[in-house]
């Protein structure tokens, strides 16, 4: 698994590595029952403190993008329709700050079927 951290960045870090997990999860660089890397692992690949990763990785448990196995690690959740409530009200969200922000109706649609068919074709949007 291959994950960058922009310290520039006013994204935390703990963030962006959960962002980019789930992107490659839905790229499908990351198929579910898949073991993540290690927190200590991931921690010094990305020279960041091991709780960043720890809180990254609790962020994916509590979302049920990840299953933490306790020493075992933690592996990629199989998908789940139960978590549809939750995707549809970060959707919403997303879509209110864009609409504030003067997005057109057609320039949200263009987007997101340009982001969905940029994941299909495994590309990390």
């Amino acid at each position: 698994m291959l994950l960058t951290i922009d310290l520039q960045s006013s994204t935390p870090i703990y963030q962006q590595i959960r962002n980019q997990i789930v992107a490659q999860v839905a790229a499908g660089l990351v198929q579910p029952g898949e073991k993540l890397p290690a927190i200590r692992t991931l921690a010094n690949q990305l020279q960041v403190n091991l709780h960043t990763v720890n809180k990254a990785y609790q962020q994916l448990a509590q979302e049920d993008f990840i299953d933490l196995l306790g020493r075992r690690g933690a592996i990629v959740a199989q998908p789940s329709t139960a978590n549809l409530q939750q995707t549809k009200k970060s959707f919403q969200q997303a879509i209110t700050e864009a609409v504030a922000q003067g997005v057109s109706c057609s320039a949200l649609q263009q987007l997101v079927t340009q982001t969905y068919q940029q994941l299909k074709a495994g590309k990390i949007v």
